[in-house]
């Protein structure tokens, strides 16, 4: 029978498993109705073993024998039935609080845990979904599963707790299909007749009404090329004229009428021989140009007194930095959740900024060119200060860096259309100088807008800053520290790690459970015996707990925060695959350092019990033992490894669809199940040393260590907490240095001022003209 096990007793008496001897036998008596705890009952025996022996050699000093001491010292404790008594009752409340704390250990710990973990983990995940979805794959070298339906639950809870303004615009936002959004919009703003600003957005989703469908022809030049949906163009017209009756001077709702009249009346035909190529200007200055195939002349003479008539408004305002402010309330800056949200809503909203603007200033420059070839020198000016009246409109009440740089460019636009023009009608100087003119506003434009960033600088952005470091946007000049937003990454990242780390021991838990039942079962099977459960103690749990849970990990964010060791002066664009590592191995070290101190402290309460500890001895394996193990446990990884990249999707030269490769998946999990089992095998061929130990021991270390294990999980993601603060501060600090993370604080910028008050003052020049 092995020192330890316990029975479940029977009044035979096979409930110890001590030798009979006659102080053993007393020792059973009065220890015996505490069976039901037998640590606490090795604990209350080896105090009575320790009274009796000391009061044994007290006896032999005073000269009695061996016999007589041990007999007059039993004699000495008095009627052994009033002493059993007297020990169960002094320990029955101890007992009873003993067995609550074991199975509050065991019912409670793991599922607290997990809640922990999820609630440090959901965090960090939900910023991965929406960083993926927002910037896409490349920056990411494993897909977060689920990642779409993540972040629109979020979205939705987010929407859900949004003020009723915030909500009405998503409701237009979510209405599918098109033809529905509008009416949703058209509903909204008929709700609420004094927002100018809900009119005009339903103005906007009109102008992308579907007014005109393929006809019976593809050619062209022929009748039927086009064939317009007039219920559709009518109600599109009326809301047009509707806007502008509310807003006169709006230049928004004419805008909207010219492209839409453009649209249904105008079809541009690209023609090489108007193809203007200017070697040594720049590297590819190639300005392909269009003529208008005209197939509706009465609306297309009424597309360009809209055009005339937008271009005499004092301003031109969609209101959308308004709208976009609104629904921004539902995503208030308190995590980096919220700032990769509203940059995907800032993106989403500015897509179709000025496409309309597009459409009619682009059919309007070529209908310039198109009344210069025909000798309309007065209706081809009277189009391009049109274009260039409108161009300076957007600029000055443009609310972002994009809505400036598509005004600068329909600028431009009527600068070649201008040159195009003179040409036609035989003014070759003059075309000359707007083609300088042009060159002169192209550069002005590029100098604002097309900034490089060096990789440098997109190292140390970080995932958000580097996605958003482009031709939209720039450092400011240097004035952007990307610091806090980098930190706020690493936070979130960490709160991951931390995460993964706590759950890395919680399955170390689990393992440890699932032995100690199996060993329960295998003595259960064999005997009727089953491993023994010590405790600890709160101090040597505590001490535990302590060194081999938080102390690392806090070592490794301490070791983190110094940049020049860490690289983490880096964003994670650059160190995702090393933090990876390096909480891999932070997982690794903790684990065993947390498996080693419990086998230790177990060890060592065994030895305060009095229990047979067989010695620590040195495990001398054959080497071929030991490359075997390490080979099936590198090819149990290995094979992981390639299912992980299978089920990402990402796996290096292979493009073949994840559904295809689905069997390579099966077949490489198998095979990992196999070296795995390969490597238990070859870590089970110990020697006889090792052997020693016993399978009581180890049953016994199993079911002792489940609640300090579940315990250091528990305690470790109670210590990542701080992380989620560490993550609001951080981007609370970035929040602090711009209005929006998507365009930085380019309006700052020496160049885009520069730019806007150039257009500021070519918009005056052509008012006074």
């Amino acid at each position: 029978m092995s020192d330890f096990t316990s029975a479940a007793a029977d009044d035979a008496g096979r409930e110890t498993p001590f030798p009979s001897d006659p102080i053993s036998d007393v020792l059973d008596l009065l220890t015996y109705r505490l069976r039901v705890d037998p640590e606490l009952r090795l604990e209350v025996r080896r105090e009575l073993q320790s009274h009796l022996d000391e009061s044994i050699t007290e006896l032999r000093r005073a000269g009695r024998g061996e016999a007589d001491a041990r007999a007059e010292a039993i004699a000495a404790l008095g009627d052994a039935s009033a002493l059993a008594d007297e020990l169960w009752g002094a320990n029955r409340r101890r007992i009873r609080a003993r067995a609550v704390a074991a199975w509050a250990a065991r019912l409670l710990l793991p599922p607290i845990a997990v809640a922990l973990i999820l609630l440090l983990a959901y965090n960090a995940v939900v910023t991965w979904s929406l960083s993926y979805v927002t910037v896409g794959q490349g920056q990411f070298w494993i897909a977060p599963p689920n990642a779409r339906q993540r972040v629109e639950n979020y979205r939705a809870k987010a929407i859900a707790a949004a003020p009723s303004d915030a909500k009405a615009l998503f409701a237009v936002e979510a209405a599918w299909p098109s033809e529905r959004q509008i009416e949703r919009a058209g509903e909204l703003a008929r709700s609420r007749p004094g927002d100018a600003a809900l009119y005009a957005r339903y103005a906007v989703l009109e102008s992308n009404r579907q007014c005109i469908r393929a006809g019976t022809t593809s050619d062209p030049h022929a009748k039927g090329f086009l064939v317009v949906d007039e219920p559709a163009l009518s109600q599109a017209l009326a809301a047009f004229e509707e806007g502008e009756r509310r807003e006169r001077n709006n230049a928004l709702y004419p805008l909207l009428m010219a492209a839409t009249l453009f649209q249904v009346s105008a079809w541009d035909e690209a023609d090489e021989s108007l193809t203007v190529r200017r070697p040594g200007r720049y590297s590819n200055d190639q300005h392909d140009w269009s003529r208008n195939l005209v197939l509706d002349p009465k609306r297309y003479a009424l597309a360009l007194d809209a055009l005339h008539r937008a271009a005499l408004k004092p301003y031109l305002r969609s209101y959308n930095a308004e709208l976009l402010d609104r629904k921004m309330a539902a995503f208030p800056l308190r995590r980096l959740a919220d700032v990769w949200a509203r940059v995907g809503q800032e993106m989403q909203m500015f897509s179709l900024s000025g496409v309309y603007f597009w459409n009619a200033a682009e059919t309007a420059a070529y209908a310039a060119t198109d009344a210069a070839a025909q000798g309309h020198r007065d209706d081809a000016q009277r189009i391009l200060r049109d274009i260039r009246l409108l161009s300076t409109a957007a600029a000055a009440s443009a609310s972002q860096p994009t809505e400036t740089q598509a005004a600068c460019w329909y600028f431009t636009m009527a600068d070649q259309a201008e040159a195009r023009a003179r040409a036609a009608l035989g003014d070759s100087a003059g075309a000359e100088a707007a083609w300088t003119k042009c060159d002169q506003h192209v550069g002005d434009c590029r100098r604002a807008f097309s900034v490089r960033v060096s990789h440098d600088e997109k190292a140390r952005a970080g995932i958000l800053y580097a996605s958003l470091l482009n031709q939209w946007t720039r450092p400011g000049g240097g004035r952007i520290d990307p610091g806090p937003m980098r930190r706020a990454e690493y936070a979130a990242v960490d709160e991951l790690g931390v995460s993964a780390v706590s759950a890395a021991m919680l399955i170390l838990a689990a393992l440890y459970g699932v032995f100690a039942l199996a060993s329960w079962l295998r003595n259960r099977r064999r005997d009727g015996l089953h491993p023994l459960r010590l405790t600890l103690g709160w101090r040597r749990t505590g001490a535990i707990v302590a060194v081999a849970a938080p102390g690392p990990v806090l070592i490794y964010l301490v070791y983190a925060r110094l940049t020049w060791i860490s690289g983490r002066g880096y964003g994670l664009n650059v160190q995702m695959r090393r933090v990876g590592l390096e909480y891999l191995a932070l997982a690794a070290v903790v684990t065993m350092l947390l498996s080693y101190l419990i086998r230790r402290a177990i060890r060592a309460r065994a030895e305060e019990l009095g229990l047979p500890v067989p010695p620590r001895a040195s495990c001398h394996r054959p080497l071929c033992w030991m490359l075997l193990e390490a080979t099936a446990t590198l090819a149990a990884l290995a094979c992981l490894a390639g299912v992980l990249f299978i089920l990402s999707g990402r796996i290096p030269g292979v493009s073949l669809s994840t559904k295809k490769l689905a069997p390579f998946a099966v077949g490489l999990l198998a095979a990992c199940w196999g070296f795995m089992a390969l490597a238990v095998v070859a870590l089970r061929n110990r020697n006889a040393a090792t052997i020693s130990r016993g399978p009581g021991l180890a049953g016994t270390i199993a079911r002792s260590a489940f609640p300090v294990v579940g315990l250091a999980a528990v305690v470790l993601a109670v210590a990542g907490l701080p992380l989620q603060w560490l993550e609001s501060r951080a981007v609370a600090q970035a929040a602090a240095h711009q209005k929006s993370a998507l365009f930085l604080n380019e309006t700052d910028t020496p160049d885009y001022a520069a730019l806007r008050a150039e257009l500021r003052d070519q918009r005056q020049q052509l008012l006074h003209d």
